[in-house]
């Protein structure tokens, strides 16, 4: 896709809606939402020019088990990688419904300029991990401005509390809740 200004998008999909046809009521239109999600985060994945109506409405028919697709070997392929991908479909469902109509923002930029910013930097996160296993239940990191907190915040994520998981790319596991 080409992004306003003629730059090629490559950290997401851009849907355009037609009038004719929903795409949350395609097989492939899903499958593609399911791959923007896996790889790019919930914040890649943007909607444009869809007035708050035409949400709505788009909100109330996402049901993947409910699908159309021409062949049915694909609806069945789609179905299972994103079971596969999402535990299962009513949890893509409603992870997708959740990200359409909050519109989350992308951090991904921000968060890679601070780990740029900290590069080099030897944490010692010893204390946290030492209070994580207190089962404490938030932390805050407090200081004057410019004093780091954005930068040992993203450390911590990326560092502590939000682990890789294992397999596709795009999924986190430990105690973070949201970053």
């Amino acid at each position: 896709a080409i992004c306003p200004g003629g730059q090629v998008c490559t950290a997401g999909t851009i849907v355009v809606v037609d009038r004719r046809c929903s795409p949350a009521t395609r097989g492939w239109c899903l499958y593609e939402w399911d791959h923007t999600v896996l790889y790019h985060g919930i914040g890649g994945l943007h909607l444009v020019h869809v007035g708050r109506d035409a949400l709505v409405l788009l909100l109330e028919e996402i049901d993947v088990d409910t699908a159309e697709c021409f062949e049915s070997d694909d609806l069945d392929m789609i179905l299972r990688k994103i079971r596969e991908h999402h535990g299962s479909t009513d949890a893509f469902n409603v992870a997708l419904k959740l990200a359409l109509a909050l519109k989350p923002l992308s951090y991904k930029a921000d968060l890679q300029q601070l780990a740029r910013r900290s590069e080099g930097t030897a944490w010692d996160f010893g204390l946290v991990e030492h209070w994580l296993a207190g089962g404490e239940r938030a932390l805050c990191v407090a200081a004057g401005a410019g004093a780091g907190k954005s930068t040992v915040s993203a450390a911590l994520v990326r560092e502590v509390l939000g682990r890789r998981a294992q397999g596709p790319p795009g999924g986190w596991e430990g105690p973070v809740s949201a970053a």
